[in-house]
């Protein structure tokens, strides 16, 4: 209820209260997401504390942030990752809080950035009825209606059903921009018996965006070009990104102590257009090439999990074992012309209508990654004062990469542990003070030669306070950080992917 959080479910998967954990989360609740009337998760992210906007790749997919001053485009949803593939930006008519573990977190969810993991919980079904919808308009012909019925769909209330629905279009400020969103997420919540049930949720979704790169900076200066001139072309129609996303769980309460859960979850997706992309800036002419893109790709995940409590030398203990196996394939092809200045335009007087320069780079690749993974995690009551969390996963993953143009293809396999150690001292009710390190994994994306480079490590070190206050109405966590990468990979001014080597970010 209201703006603050107490539990969080994200840092350990066992429903903790955020206060007993040693590791800094940030929730934005249902409460934000209404008022901020938000309908992306991006603006949601902006009060999520330490979450900066980076490159939304000309908005008709997902959207890239920093926290802790590492960059990733990464999404986890209800613990599954959402966007391995190029997966639209989450629509938050499903959503009902965002939360942000900050720091690496490969111990519980695997390959991942060191900076931070964002995992979306959405909507479930609840026990009453109720419909709701919201009708709302905007400047630039901006129409949105989203509607959340949910009802229960048997005498005895086992059976729960809920549908979320979203319908947007959205003119622009921007000359020949436009997008179109449609979006529906039916859930389902089955009681099988009083220690049992399942839950079944679903997204499919459909978003159309004109490509779109901005204006230039004009020697480094905005305001040369008015802000609303578009320099793509209005005849390469819109992207259309696909997404399909099935999750399935079941839990199981073996006792009071200990429950069982299997879960699944199969998304796949597409991604189809043209776009005139710009490139440079010389004189007044800005240079362009033009691209061809047709992307699928699909993930399936499937989870074992043992849950558990019970007392061990005078201890309480809250235990995980989990058992995770991956299959995620991805297909890239998006031929490209050379950078013409023929094809460019003239950012003082801009024609479009330009015949489409010949495609000269092939740009055709396919990706396949699998892995296996032991989950474990020990949190610890040594007293009433004083908390402990021991996690590692260790995980086999199996990387292959091809580039179908040239025939060249590369694989590899690693063995990878991941491990996780934090404390959590509770000075007084109102003040606590942690600590803890962990680790980061992730194999880097193929290069545009097919090449698989070596996967990305990070380590990171945090201790920062903790504090509950006026009687919980306030919460707040103050963080020193300390952050390794090493094996990042950058891009060169031609565009080929080499080894940037360590990275490291470090503050409070």
């Amino acid at each position: 209820q209201g703006y603050r959080a107490t539990r969080s479910p994200t840092a350990t998967p066992t429903d903790t209260d955020i206060r007993d954990t040693p590791q800094s989360i940030q929730v934005v609740p249902a409460h934000v997401l209404k008022d901020l009337n938000s309908t992306r998760i991006d603006r949601a992210l902006d009060f999520a504390g330490g979450v900066a906007r980076q490159n939304n790749f000309g908005g008709p997919t997902f959207l890239n942030y920093s926290v802790r001053g590492f960059t990733t485009g990464e999404l986890y949803k209800n613990g599954f990752a959402v966007n391995r593939g190029s997966y639209s930006a989450p629509d938050t008519s499903s959503i009902e809080r965002t939360e942000v573990l900050k720091g690496p977190a490969a111990s519980l969810y695997g390959r991942g950035d060191p900076g931070r993991l964002v995992n979306i919980v959405s909507k479930r079904p609840q026990a009453e009825t109720f419909s709701t919808v919201n009708l709302s308009a905007g400047s630039w012909d901006r129409y949105r209606g989203p509607l959340d019925a949910n009802a229960p769909l048997d005498s005895q209330g086992n059976l729960l059903g809920r549908v979320n629905l979203a319908v947007e279009d959205n003119g622009s400020f921007r000359d020949h921009v436009n997008s179109e969103r449609r979006i529906v997420s039916p859930s389902l919540s089955w009681q099988l018996s009083p220690d049992t049930r399942l839950l079944l949720d679903t997204e499919f979704s459909r978003t159309e965006s004109v490509f779109d790169r901005g204006i230039p900076a004009v020697n480094g200066q905005m305001g040369s070009v008015p802000r609303s001139a578009f320099m793509g072309e209005p005849n390469d129609g819109k992207i259309r990104n696909d997404n399909q996303t099935v999750d399935l769980a079941l839990e199981h309460f073996l006792d009071d102590n200990w429950k069982l859960r299997l879960a699944n979850h199969y998304t796949q997706g597409t991604l189809k257009g043209n776009s005139s992309e710009p490139q440079a800036l010389v004189g007044n002419t800005l240079t362009r090439f033009y691209r061809e893109r047709d992307f699928e790709w699909n993930d399936n995940i499937t989870q074992a999990e043992l849950h558990g409590q019970f007392e061990l030398l005078g201890w309480q203990h809250q235990s995980l074992i989990g058992l995770e196996y991956e299959n995620y394939r991805n297909s890239q092809k998006y031929p490209q012309s050379a950078t013409l200045a023929s094809y460019g335009l003239d950012i003082r007087n801009p024609v479009y209508g330009k015949p489409k320069p010949a495609l000269t780079r092939a740009n055709d690749f396919f990706e396949r990654t699998e892995s296996h993974a032991l989950n474990l995690q020990d949190q610890i009551a040594f007293s009433e004062r004083l908390r402990g969390l021991l996690g590692v996963r260790l995980e086999r993953i199996e990387q292959t990469s091809q580039n179908r143009s040239s025939g060249i293809s590369n694989s590899q396999a690693k063995d990878v542990a991941t491990p996780r150690v934090g404390l959590l001292y509770q000075l007084t009710p109102q003040v606590g003070v942690f600590a803890n390190a962990s680790t980061s994994f992730k194999p880097n994306t193929i290069g545009t030669q097919g090449q698989v480079y070596k996967p990305e490590k990070g380590i990171g070190y945090e201790t920062g306070l903790k504090l509950d206050l006026f009687d919980s109405r306030l919460g707040a966590t103050v963080a020193l950080f300390h952050i390794d990468k090493e094996n990042g990979i950058t891009t060169d001014a031609l565009g080929e992917g080499i080894a940037a080597g360590k990275a490291r970010s470090q503050g409070l």
